[in-house]
């Protein structure tokens, strides 16, 4: 079932190697995906990244982490990163929409959801069209895997669509 939804979605995950995105239509059709990578002065070029997404794609609705929530793994620099995306959103007449980590896992519970890569996994099945991003598994001694960045992202506009149908 799709929600009867007017508007687009863009759902926004900021890590430490830059900003992921996924811009919806609806729950089940996503329309721009990628990761904006920033090497250099993180929050400020995260956020410009952030703010040329929301200019370039006129969303509707900004979907972030609820960074200070418990059960947040965050980091103090990506907290304040996400604060100021919002306020920027915010400021932008962009209604923000804020999800805690513990939420986001639950919706995904289905899927046997115990790491990163299961979710990964679970937002595959569900938006075929990001199957072929989905990045392999990662061994315990490897780093994170760049393109993970969109699936955080996916995932988190996922749990908004479904927390919309509520």
């Amino acid at each position: 079932m799709t929600l009867a939804y007017e508007g687009r979605v863009l759902a926004l995950a900021p890590n430490t190697r830059g900003v992921g995105f996924v811009l919806f239509q609806d729950e089940t059709t996503p329309l721009d995906w990628g990761v904006k990578e920033v090497r250099h002065d993180k929050n400020a070029e995260c956020l410009r990244k952030a703010k040329t997404l929301m200019r370039r794609f006129r969303p509707d609705v900004i979907v972030l982490e609820h960074g200070t929530a418990p059960g947040s793994r965050r980091s103090k620099r990506v907290r304040k990163l996400l604060t100021l995306i919002a306020i920027s959103a915010r400021r932008q007449g962009i209604e923000v929409c804020r999800y805690p980590r513990l939420r986001v896992r639950k919706r995904f519970s289905v899927f046997g959801v115990g790491s990163k890569d299961d979710m990964a996994a679970g937002v595959a099945a569900m938006l075929p069209a990001l199957g072929p991003r989905l990045p392999r598994r990662r061994k315990p001694w490897e780093s994170e895997h760049y393109g993970m960045a969109i699936f955080e992202a996916a995932a988190l506009g996922i749990t908004h669509f479904a927390e919309q149908r509520r």
